[in-house]
C-alpha cells in the first residue's frame, strides 16, 4: 500500500462534506470528546484523501472530532491528506486506525454493510470475508443476514433500538413488520424499557395474533388500549408492562386466560387461610396439586387441619379440581 501524504490545515469549508461514504457514525456520545478538543484542543488530525483530480477532499477518518469541531465553532485544524491511493485502501487505512479503539453498535454495523455494498460495490463474502474482523464480529454469513436486516427499521426506531439496549435478535423481528406496526409499537419502546425476554414474548405473541386473526399488530396495539395504559397516572412502569403483557397474552391465548381468570376467582371465594399456599399444576396440566403450611407446635398444626378440612367441604374445591 502505497501513498503520499502531507499535514497542513484545512478550513471546515475546503472538505466536501456531502461525501459521507466513510462516516459509519450513528448518534454518538460526543460529551467526552467535547470536553477533550475544549479544554486541550485536538490531538489527532482528521485524516482526509484528496481526489485525483485535486478538486475534492473527502473526510475518511474523524467524523465524530468533525461534528465537535462544528459544534466548537472552530474553522480551521490539521488535517494529513493521502493523495494517489485507491479506494480500497482508504478503507483499509479507515478500519485499521479504528479496529482497536472504538466499538460498533448494531446500527452503525448495518450502515457499514450498507455503505460496503452500494457506495463501493463490495460483495456479501468479500464483506465477511475481509471487514467482519475489523469491526469484530464472526465471520457468518447468517450474522451478516440479520444486520443486514436492519434496513427494514424506520428512523424513529432506531435511536429507541440503542436507548433501550434492544439485542440484535429482537431488532431484527422488529425491522420484519410493516411501517404502520412499528409506529405502532414505537410509543410502547420509547415509554417502557421491556427486558430481552418479555421484549421477545411480545412480539412473538403480536406476531401469532396478527397471522391467526388476519390483523395488523397496529390494530392490535389499539384493541388493548395501549396510549390509555400508557398514560395511566397509578400504575407503575412494571405494572404498565405487565399489564400490556397480559393484555396480549389474553388475545393470544383467550381459553387460558379465561381458565386463569376463573381460577383466580375461585380460589380467591376458597378462603385460603393466611400463610397456607395451594398450588395447581402450571398451564393447567397434570393432576398433581400441592398444599404447603408451616406451624410451631401441635396446637399450631391441629389449626391447620380444621381449616383443611373446610377447604375439603366447600364447592369451589370441588370446582377447582374439576378444571384439571
Amino acid at each position: 500500500m502505497k501513498y503520499e501524504h502531507e499535514l497542513r490545515a484545512l478550513k471546515i469549508t475546503e472538505i466536501n462534506l456531502a461525501d459521507q461514504r466513510f462516516n459509519f457514525n450513528y448518534q454518538p456520545n460526543l460529551e467526552t470528546l467535547k470536553n477533550s478538543i475544549r479544554n486541550i484542543g485536538m490531538l489527532q488530525p482528521l485524516l482526509v484523501y484528496e481526489s485525483e483530480n485535486k478538486e475534492s477532499l473527502i473526510l475518511v477518518d474523524g467524523w465524530r472530532r468533525l461534528n465537535v469541531l462544528q459544534e466548537l465553532k472552530i474553522k480551521e485544524f490539521m488535517c494529513i491528506i493521502i493523495k494517489n491511493c485507491d479506494f480500497p485502501d482508504l478503507l483499509s487505512i479507515y478500519f485499521n486506525i479504528n479496529t482497536n479503539n472504538r466499538q460498533y453498535n448494531i446500527i452503525e454495523l448495518n450502515i457499514i454493510i450498507k455503505k460496503l455494498k452500494t457506495d463501493f460495490a463490495l460483495g456479501n463474502n468479500d464483506i465477511i470475508t475481509n471487514y467482519f474482523n475489523y469491526v469484530n464480529i464472526n465471520k457468518s454469513s447468517e450474522l451478516f443476514s440479520q444486520i443486514e436486516r436492519l434496513n427494514g427499521l424506520i428512523d424513529p426506531m432506531k435511536p429507541i433500538i440503542l436507548n433501550n439496549g434492544i439485542n440484535l435478535a429482537n431488532a431484527v423481528a422488529i425491522s420484519s413488520l410493516a411501517q404502520a406496526d412499528q409506529e405502532a409499537i414505537l410509543t410502547l419502546l420509547s415509554t417502557l424499557k421491556l427486558n430481552a425476554n418479555k421484549l421477545k414474548i411480545m412480539l412473538l405473541n403480536l406476531d401469532e395474533i396478527s397471522k391467526r386473526d388476519n390483523i395488523t399488530i397496529a390494530e392490535i396495539v389499539e384493541s388493548i388500549g395501549l396510549k390509555g395504559i400508557l398514560k395511566e397516572p397509578d400504575l407503575t412502569e412494571n405494572q404498565k408492562i405487565e399489564r400490556i403483557l397480559n393484555s396480549i397474552d389474553s388475545l393470544r391465548y383467550p381459553e387460558y386466560t379465561e381458565l386463569k381468570g376463573k381460577l383466580k376467582s375461585l380460589n380467591k371465594a376458597l378462603s385460603i387461610p393466611p400463610g397456607m399456599k395451594f398450588e395447581t399444576p402450571e398451564f393447567f396440566e397434570g393432576d398433581k396439586f400441592k398444599i404447603e403450611f408451616g406451624f410451631k407446635d401441635k396446637k399450631d398444626l391441629k389449626e391447620s387441619v380444621e381449616k383443611l378440612k373446610e377447604m375439603l367441604n366447600k364447592e369451589e374445591l370441588d370446582r377447582i379440581l374439576d378444571m384439571f
